[in-house]
């Protein structure tokens, strides 16, 4: 068995030689799918070099394997569900692996890959809470921009740019920013009415969402009011969850001696 991998020499992978479909949930709180089509004539002088794609979200620590047979005989595997990964900016690393020797050779490799095609609704091909720099939030190092219609923005102070890359890439820090901030928008989304809410405007989205979450996907809108901070509450646990915020806090240090 290969355990470790030299990439020297390897050719660069791109979304033309791997286009990948995202498909949408059957159900809610069902996880999506993907199918992949593959170019790979340009590894043709290596026919039984193993070929493998992984799915991964900034929001969560998982990386999901997936063999996918050789260059000569791709085989997807059965199971292609994203289970985990349930930000909507799916991404994916390509890697072409020659087997014939104990140390397996990466021949490509495509990082970060791009879905090229989806079958999900526009709103479900938003971000789940888009990102902004702003210069208007004093010294908050963020701040919640309730005030437009299509979706509630996470505004990260100018002067902490840093914040937002280990909001993309820290799902430690990803535990201490986001749990607050989808408690603010659910207790937010619950302030507005359904029959004086335009369809598009995000606190529906965010309702079903929190809905999603609930561990008895509990509809808000059947709950009398002095229920909902209860729902809420459930909500934003199920999130955290779902995400494994609070396990990723075990890779941060807080012993301050």
């Amino acid at each position: 068995m290969i355990t470790r991998i030299n990439s020297t020499g390897r050719r660069k992978l791109t979304s033309k030689e791997v286009a990948i479909t995202v498909h949408a949930a059957e159900r809610d709180g069902e996880p999506r799918t993907f199918d992949a089509q593959l170019d790979l004539a340009a590894f043709a002088d290596v026919p039984s070099a193993a070929v493998v794609l992984e799915a991964l979200w900034a929001g969560s620590s998982t990386v999901l394997r997936f063999p996918w047979g050789t260059v000569a005989a791709p085989l997807p595997p059965d199971d292609r569900r994203l289970a985990g990964l349930f930000g909507k900016r799916v991404k994916f690393h390509a890697k072409v692996i020659d087997q014939s020797e104990t140390i397996g050779r990466l021949l490509g490799y495509g990082q970060y890959l791009e879905p090229t095609g989806t079958d999900e609704s526009e709103a479900e091909r938003n971000s789940l809470l888009p990102v902004e720099l702003s210069e208007e939030i004093g010294h908050e190092p963020w701040r919640l921009d309730f005030d437009r219609p299509d979706s509630v923005y996470l505004l990260i102070n100018s002067r902490a740019p840093g914040l937002r890359d280990h909001l993309d890439f820290t799902s430690a820090m990803q535990s201490l920013v986001l749990a607050p901030a989808v408690r603010s928008i659910l207790q937010v989304s619950l302030s507005h009415r359904p029959d004086e809410t335009p369809a598009g405007h995000w606190s529906r989205s965010w309702t079903k969402l929190g809905t999603g979450w609930h561990p008895e996907r509990l509809d808000p809108g059947t709950l009398p009011e002095e229920e909902h901070r209860e729902w809420v509450d459930a909500a934003v646990d199920g999130f955290c969850r779902q995400r494994d915020l609070l396990e990723s806090l075990g890779n941060l240090d807080l012993d301050p001696n």
